[in-house]
């Protein structure tokens, strides 16, 4: 919270709900901005469509799709709030060098099991081994995988990959 501090429409939120950062954000107060943050969000691009197409004056759909400009939209004041939540969000949480380590850390854990599964069926569950004829190892495989949880995913790679893991 207090890196979002001077973020316009946190800012809006943090006020419209009365919270006060003076300690840490708890699940409901989180909840709750969240909540009023996406009702905002939601009534000002109708109301503003609303706006822009009594101002177009179209009557039909076909009129609404001849018009050289997108009428659904926030308002200005609205986008301009969003565009630097959605900027800051990007710099700070999105390509933070965390978040960045874990994905690589992710994508190497399905890179892994991916490779591992494919060069040695006999590894896979006698379920998933009977899907194989089925669907061909590639489908089965990359089904298996995107059914496991990130836990289940990661344990599955300690076993096959650490050798101080019984498998």
């Amino acid at each position: 919270p207090a890196l979002l501090r001077g973020q316009p429409l946190w800012e809006r939120m943090r006020a419209r709900i009365g919270w006060q950062p003076n300690g840490p954000l708890d699940e409901l107060t989180r909840h709750r901005i969240i909540r009023h943050l996406v009702g905002l969000l939601v009534t000002d691009v109708i109301e503003t469509t609303a706006r822009k197409l009594e101002e177009a004056g179209v009557q039909t759909v076909e009129e609404l799709q001849r018009l050289p400009y997108n009428v659904v939209s926030h308002s200005p004041e609205i986008q301009a709030q969003r565009d630097a939540l959605k900027a800051f969000l990007y710099e700070n949480m999105y390509y933070h060098p965390r978040v960045l380590r874990m994905a690589y850390k992710a994508e190497r854990v399905i890179r892994d099991l991916f490779e591992a599964y494919t060069q040695r069926p006999e590894t896979l569950p006698k379920h998933i081994q009977a899907r194989v004829e089925e669907y061909g190892l590639y489908q089965a495989v990359c089904d298996y995988i995107a059914g496991m949880t990130d836990r289940f995913a990661i344990e599955e790679h300690r076993k096959l990959f650490d050798p101080a893991t019984k498998p």
